[in-house]
């Protein structure tokens, strides 16, 4: 969906800031939380999936809106 999503903003000449949300998806959303998860709950290598996962997901949400809002569909 991520990656989808991407391609589509790409597509219509947005890159600028998606590569924003891309940045604050997974430097600062999904890897400090796989950190926080793995060192301090104790999830070890779990817990740095979960925050890669969690980061994915971060951006495939924050993209699909941006794409939405760009293309004028409402949900």
């Amino acid at each position: 969906m991520q990656a989808t999503s991407a391609g589509l903003l790409r597509g219509i000449k947005d890159v600028n800031t998606p590569t924003l949300f891309i940045f604050i998806a997974y430097w600062i959303l999904g890897i400090p939380l796989g950190y926080l998860l793995a060192f301090h709950f104790g999830m070890a290598e779990k817990g740095v999936w979960v925050g890669f996962i969690s980061g994915l997901s971060f951006s495939a949400i924050f993209l699909t809106l941006r794409f939405l809002k760009k293309t004028k569909q409402h949900l």
